[in-house]
């Protein structure tokens, strides 16, 4: 089966969340937003990135493709995904309230 690794990365700064798919990113970037307005009204569900989505509007995020994988199981892309976590920056790692300070970090 084929298998996606993408970020979804904030547009005026560094802050960047990274995740895997079986589905088209493009599908995925959809439900991340459909998950996102249903957490937005109940707090159900739970992703890094949507405190973000919530504090600087969904509109400044885009998914960007990482890579493709062909992939036996869920495990093994789950196994690429922990890789690029390891190999980027991102919100997976850290305090997903840190976003203020990588702001004014990027504008100096």
């Amino acid at each position: 089966m084929i298998g996606h690794i993408y970020r979804v990365i904030h547009l005026e700064s560094d802050v960047q969340y990274v995740g895997s798919t079986l589905n088209e990113p493009l599908k995925r970037w959809q439900k991340h937003k459909q998950h996102y307005h249903e957490w937005v009204n109940d707090k159900r569900g739970k992703c890094e990135i949507y405190p973000y989505f919530q504090e600087h509007g969904i509109n400044k995020f885009k998914l960007i493709p990482i890579k493709t994988y062909d992939v036996v199981e869920r495990k093994h892309l789950e196994a690429y995904e922990s890789l690029w976590i390891s190999k980027l920056a991102c919100v997976n790692k850290v305090n997903p309230f840190q976003i203020k300070k990588t702001i004014q970090k990027a504008a100096l």
